[in-house]
């Protein structure tokens, strides 16, 4: 059973990791599966005490009180079950409560960049072409390397009729990610 937990965890944190632009190397590497094993099969583990309580029946406040080191799946479950329901919910079409979620997200944790990505995205299919450009940017600020919120922004000056601009942030993408098909298909529309 426990050998099963760690293939199907491990594949469940890849898809996760790699959709949020982990890199395969690291989820594959002493922070991803090395802690992945630790956590599910070492009782010294911060994460497993915590789990094991919370299998035993225990009221996680009371486990969370009675500890003096920090169990951080404890703080980032919730945030990962959150930015997780808003993606279904953007995916079929319910974006006010999608946006609602990811507001959630990136009040508790504004360094998860999909958070603001998503949120971004709600907010143009909402019509707040405002907010979408302000979140695409603090995704970028967030994490500059990653070239989806450049996309993202591009296509909401593209939709204001700003294309210089718009081009810009396709040129931006590229340079994150030479080969993406995506912005150069992006790139031809305008």
């Amino acid at each position: 059973a426990r050998a099963a937990l760690i293939a199907r965890g491990f594949m469940e944190m890849t898809r996760f990791g790699l959709a949020l632009g982990a890199r395969r190397e690291t989820l594959a590497g002493l922070a991803g599966l090395g802690d992945l094993v630790l956590t599910c099969s070492s009782t010294s583990s911060r994460n497993f005490s915590l789990g094991k309580g919370i299998g035993e029946g225990r009221p996680v406040d009371n486990l969370m009180a009675d500890r003096r080191t920090v169990a951080e799946g404890a703080f980032t479950a919730p945030v990962l079950a959150r930015l997780a329901r808003a993606t279904v919910r953007f995916t079929a079409g319910r974006h006010a409560e999608a946006a609602a979620d990811c507001d959630a997200v990136v009040s508790a944790a504004p360094g998860v960049v999909k958070g603001w990505e998503v949120r971004g995205m709600c907010r143009r299919q909402l019509g707040d072409l405002d907010g979408a450009a302000a979140d695409f940017t603090e995704a970028i600020k967030q994490a500059p390397g990653l070239p989806l919120a450049y996309n993202l922004r591009a296509g909401v000056h593209y939709a204001r009729g700003e294309y210089k601009k718009a081009i810009q942030d396709h040129l931006e993408a590229l340079k994150r990610d030479p080969k993406s098909a995506g912005t150069f298909n992006q790139l031809g529309w305008i």
